[in-house]
């Protein structure tokens, strides 16, 4: 191989690496166990994932942040923080019913987040935004099949409420009863009632792209 291929290669290595260093960092914060609701019962979510019904909260917190943290986007990288990473600004994390541009949602008590245990949290991870994933609904529905045997199944549906700030402590956006939909299911997929998370994990990207949108756009007053 001649001299100009390799420094070529080298070139698209250190471009490729600036890059990936250069994207700005977007720490998550989960939803806690209270802010988990569902009208199916643990024992019904537990059975169509194969687990305990102890496991459920667990597991699906779990699902979404690994979903975060998955997530590619040329200009964007999502971190989801641990628990261990949370612990000592979970006094601060206090919900309260909020608005954004008219619309209600779960909010952030911001006023209880002292500016400089906020600055703090995202200074410790190099992060410029973060985004507050404050609330997971799992509500009843049904889904007909498509195809020459209609099948009318019961079936979920799933929301949540997130709120996303800068460093700063501006807001971004907030949002209420965002739906995670599983596109054009299967009726394998309609019989797990739309709670498999196997299933959920690539629908979960819709609430990223979402997230990257806004983060794109300008702060506007409000």
């Amino acid at each position: 191989m001649g001299k100009f291929p390799i420094v070529f290669i080298l070139f698209f290595i250190s471009i490729t690496a600036f890059s990936q260093n250069n994207k700005k960092k977007v720490i998550v914060v989960p939803y806690g166990r209270f802010e988990f609701v569902s009208k199916f019962s643990l024992e019904d979510i537990a059975a169509q994932n194969g687990i305990d019904q102890s496991e459920v909260f667990n597991a699906y917190q779990k699902s979404l942040l690994n979903a975060f943290n998955q997530f590619n986007d040329e200009n964007f990288e999502f971190i989801a923080l641990t628990d261990v990473q949370l612990s000592p600004y979970k006094r601060y994390i206090k919900y309260e019913d909020g608005k954004f541009n008219g619309k209600q949602y779960q909010a952030i008590k911001m006023r209880s987040f002292p500016l400089e245990k906020f600055s703090q949290l995202l200074a410790d991870n190099d992060a410029s935004f973060i985004v507050f994933v404050n609330w997971y609904k799992i509500q009843k529905a049904s889904f007909t099949s498509n195809g020459k045997t209609k099948k009318r199944y019961k079936y979920s549906a799933h929301f949540v409420d997130y709120g996303l700030y800068n460093l700063f402590q501006q807001q971004i956006t907030g949002v209420g009863k965002f739906k995670i939909e599983i596109e054009n299911p299967s009726a394998e997929i309609a019989k797990y009632k739309g709670l498999r998370l196997t299933d959920l994990e690539i629908a979960y990207q819709q609430l990223m792209t979402a997230l990257v949108k806004a983060l794109n756009k300008p702060i506007t007053d409000k």
